[in-house]
């Protein structure tokens, strides 16, 4: 092996035909309700007076909210069941014993919006809008408004509501969504601050404030009319806020000040950094850095620009709190993590940024699991069909004998605008944990390794994205002891478009695929897409008014290469699917039987009733659904 820029790439093998074949096993030292049954912890935000911890976790095999005393670590189960589920948990507080929370309806992702009192568990629903989405963003500081995003009147847009009397008013109307993630209110409660564009190209992002005293809307920071500028924090008396801009060509933290309007940006925008946390009076800035498939704490120094980081292990670190409340922190000095690696489950560290040392808040007990038997990941860079380096998360199984050929496994990620981390993936373990080589690409279009490669699959979705995760047989078989002849591919999602495309476009590949929600053509999903949803596939792909728009989305749809199938797929979806309507895999299914395959024989078809976009945090639900993954994936392996 050899090295470059701190990458391990693999030495080229020849595999003897004579070498022994490691088949996949049906169990292993770990079962997958043991894997699944460690808790997730996940939304941690704290109460107003800093007092109580409010966080997700399932527990109890379901998301539910608990609380926790921050003198104590004395915890509480708020919900039995009434609580967000799914993909996009999201809940405020409104007080020291209020929040506000979402909830859709069997995972269709049609929020309303839910009041409920910590001490007296009472819930009061605050909107009825059933036929559309809204997320909680803010809560004034008295607790009187809450500000929202809704689709009610169109496409994605902020709106508020008086808690105490439901009245709604709708405060922008942008033809594209506003950007996804914050709008933050100032500490003073003056502005509200939050992204949108306005610019011909579909891909900018610029910042705005609108002010609640007057409902005057402001664009206050457009590095270019290209650039993509995102919203972080505010500083604690609301003179400067911290924002991300790709304008250098990656995602770099900047400072923004009120009073002269200017901002300057931090780093040498070497690595992608996000902006988090202001702390220490606002002379400190604790960020993201995105570096290798994990996402590390690092901070900033704003007086002297010294660059500080923290002695983690290789992970992956999820958010960091205070951040989009800046005034509620645990002291001056430290702030709340929420980290997982490869071989930990996901827990709350408290950081002390004084020494950098930091000790477990939250830790939920990784039950009949033996945590040393775990497998670490590693992350690689492999070639692509034209000569690019893609970079990937491989996983070899415990016991890797380089003497013996192995059975692999390609799992392109969802998003596409999405990164395979290196953080705890319990289904991930499994599959090495059964004698399969694993690789996670992070083809064109991924996050996390600068603009040009993120947006280098804009115009050319299913084009060199879909050479990069098939570029990764090779990568196994010359690189990894992987049998050419027994590769399978699965994928949720973006994945699971990747699974179709792959079986029907490079049929030969493959021994077998699974398509989880997937995407079998790109119009027929357009047309039945939320609008929010209808802007994100513009990105991707232009126009699909202009018909060399059109011509591409068809060209590029699973669906009209059926023909081509040779290897069996098992195709999975949930009916309440609103990112991947179920009618992607009906029509894939009728296209099978139309040129000939046999369910049951050439293929397995199954949907989820009463479930969306697969049913994440519902370990019951996970269970049934990775059961038949796996059991599909053995039984092929071993036909």
């Amino acid at each position: 092996m050899y090295t470059k820029n701190d990458h391990t790439i693999y030495k080229y093998i020849i595999l003897n035909k004579s070498m022994e074949l490691v088949k996949m096993k049906e169990s292993g030292d770990f079962s997958l309700e043991d894997l699944m049954s460690i808790p997730i912890l996940t939304n941690p935000e704290l109460s107003p007076n800093g007092k109580t911890l409010a966080y997700v976790s399932n527990e109890t095999k379901k998301f539910e909210l608990y609380t926790m005393d921050i003198s104590t670590n004395s915890k509480q189960k708020i919900t039995s069941g009434e609580f967000s589920e799914g993909l996009l948990v999201n809940y405020c507080w409104v007080s020291n014993d209020e929040i506000i929370f979402t909830k859709d309806k069997d995972g269709d992702e049609k929020n309303n919006l839910f009041l409920l009192n910590l001490r007296t568990k009472e819930i009061d629903q605050l909107t009825d809008t059933p036929e559309f989405p809204e997320y909680i963003m803010s809560v004034s500081n008295e607790g009187k408004w809450g500000y929202f995003t809704s689709t009610r009147d169109g496409q994605y847009n902020l709106y508020k509501i008086n808690i105490a009397t439901k009245e709604v008013k709708q405060l922008t109307v942008y033809e594209r969504p506003i950007g996804f993630g914050a709008a933050i209110l100032s500490p003073d409660n003056n502005y509200l601050a939050y992204t949108a564009n306005e610019e011909n190209d579909v891909n900018n992002q610029d910042i705005y404030l609108y002010n609640t005293n007057t409902d005057e809307i402001e664009k206050v920071l457009q590095v270019s009319n290209n650039s993509r500028e995102t919203f972080a924090c505010w500083n604690i008396d609301g003179s400067k806020f911290a924002f991300s801009t790709d304008v250098n060509g990656i995602n770099q933290c900047g400072l923004f000040d009120m009073e002269s309007k200017k901002h300057i940006l931090l780093g040498d925008g070497e690595l992608e950094e996000n902006p988090k946390a202001f702390l220490d009076n606002g002379d400190k800035l604790v960020c993201l850095r995105n570096q290798n498939g994990s996402v590390m704490p690092i901070m900033y120094n704003l007086i002297n620009n010294e660059v500080i980081e923290f002695d983690f292990p290789s992970g992956f670190s999820l958010s960091i709190y205070p951040g989009t409340l800046p005034f509620v922190k645990l002291s001056e000095f430290e702030v709340i993590i929420d980290f997982t690696s490869t071989i930990n489950n996901n827990r709350f560290y408290k950081l002390d940024i004084r020494d950098g040392t930091n000790s477990k808040i939250v830790d939920l007990p990784s039950g009949n699991v033996n945590q040393k038997l775990l497998i670490k990941a590693e992350h690689i860079w492999y070639l692509s069909s034209d000569g690019k380096q893609v970079p990937a998360i491989l996983y070899k199984p415990r016991n890797f004998d380089p003497s013996k050929k192995y059975q692999g496994l390609i799992i392109p990620h969802g998003g596409p605008t999405s990164q395979a981390t290196m953080g705890f993936v319990p289904q991930r373990q499994i599959w090495a944990d059964r004698n399969v080589v694993v690789l996670y690409p992070n083809f064109r279009g991924s996050t996390g390794y600068g603009r040009k490669w993120q947006d280098s699959n804009i115009g050319d979705i299913g084009g060199m994205d879909f050479e990069d995760w098939t570029s990764g047989v090779d990568f196994l078989v010359n690189h990894c002891n992987v049998d050419r002849d027994n590769i399978a591919i699965f994928g949720i999602s973006y994945g699971g478009y990747a699974t179709m495309l792959s079986l029907t476009k490079k049929p030969s590949l493959w021994k077998a695929g699974c398509a989880w929600v997937g995407i079998s053509h790109w119009l027929n999903m357009y047309e039945k897409s939320m609008p929010h949803f209808k802007n994100y596939m513009i990105q991707l792909f232009g126009d699909p008014s202009k018909e060399e728009v059109r011509n591409l989305m068809n060209e590029r749809s699973p669906l009209n290469y059926i023909k081509n199938i040779k290897a069996p797929i098992l195709l999975m979806h949930g009916v309440n699917d609103p990112r991947c309507p179920v009618d992607e895999s009906r029509n894939f299914r009728e296209k099978l039987i139309e040129n000939g395959k046999i369910e049951g024989k050439d293929f397995e078809y199954v949907e989820f009733g009463e479930e969306g976009h697969t049913a994440m945090g519902d370990l019951d639900k996970d269970l049934r659904s990775f059961n038949m993954v796996y059991d599909y994936f053995y039984k092929k392996f071993n036909e």
